[in-house]
């Protein structure tokens, strides 16, 4: 099965049709533990809300995308078409999906392929595809043979693909400030399954922040510096707010509570 083969629209069908929007990006750090009983203030508070990953399981019904960046294959640990298969969530809402492994989701979900590039290091937040490339876009292969960037990147591509001129993030700690490894209990990265292979479980380092030291991967910091830098150059004109206290620099840091007031 190819990219092109698959009859599903890409992500572009949605260019620039929230335009001049704030947009929030929910991921999967500890921070994001903040907001869950906050459903009702935070859909009055924001124009389009992105969910990441498995944070869909508690944001569903007020999101308006649900974002898997990650390959899916029955040796990885992406497991949300199986969280998908086993419940009945929102069948309307577009679930962006990795092309590699989409045929793994049950087809009564609204879904929408999409691919992942780096656009030779010139993209246009604004679109999905430059010439011959396309995708939400992620960082250069890191110390670990990973594209950098994590869902965070592509997110925060396509709110600049649907027109945000501010973006807002929470669970982008990219770091673990408990003994879970996400805002739910979780530990795959310090406790990866019997099906990650060795060489491909993720480096576990300390990293200082805020006068603490915390655990985190070797992922997370690079691509916490590949977001950072990504900032700098290439979202240029759209405010950028983080609500995580983690480890990306170049943005407006604030307290979402003090937001949500």
């Amino acid at each position: 099965m190819s990219y092109e083969s698959i009859q599903l629209p890409k992500p572009s069908v949605f260019e620039g049709t929230a335009l001049n929007s704030n947009v929030l990006i929910i991921a999967s750090g500890h921070s994001t533990k903040s907001i869950v009983d906050k459903k009702d203030q935070l859909r009055k508070h924001f124009d389009k809300i992105i969910v990441c990953n498995y944070a869909f399981e508690f944001f569903d019904e007020i999101a308006d995308f649900h974002i898997v960046a990650e390959k899916t294959s029955k040796t990885s640990t992406n497991y949300v078409y199986k969280k998908l298969s086993e419940g009945n969530f929102r069948t309307d809402l577009p679930r962006i999906v990795n092309w590699k492994g989409i045929e793994m989701y049950p087809e009564r979900y609204n879904l929408i392929k999409t691919a992942r590039s780096n656009f030779g290091g010139k993209p246009d937040i604004r679109k999905y595809a430059i010439g011959s490339n396309e995708g939400l876009l992620i960082g250069d292969v890191g110390s670990q043979s990973f594209s950098l960037g994590s869902i965070l990147l592509c997110a925060m591509h396509f709110a600049g693909m649907i027109g945000a001129s501010s973006i807002y993030m929470i669970g982008a700690d990219l770091c673990f400030k408990d003994e879970y490894d996400h805002f739910y209990k979780d530990s795959v990265y310090r406790e990866p399954p019997k099906i990650v292979k060795k060489k491909n479980a993720h480096k576990i380092i300390d990293v200082d922040l805020s006068g603490k030291t915390y655990k985190t991967t070797l992922f997370f910091k690079e691509s916490a510096e590949c977001i950072s830098s990504s900032i700098a150059t290439f979202f240029k004109g759209i405010r950028i707010v983080d609500f995580s206290d983690g480890l990306i620099v170049g943005t407006d840091k604030q307290r979402i509570a003090e937001h949500l007031k």
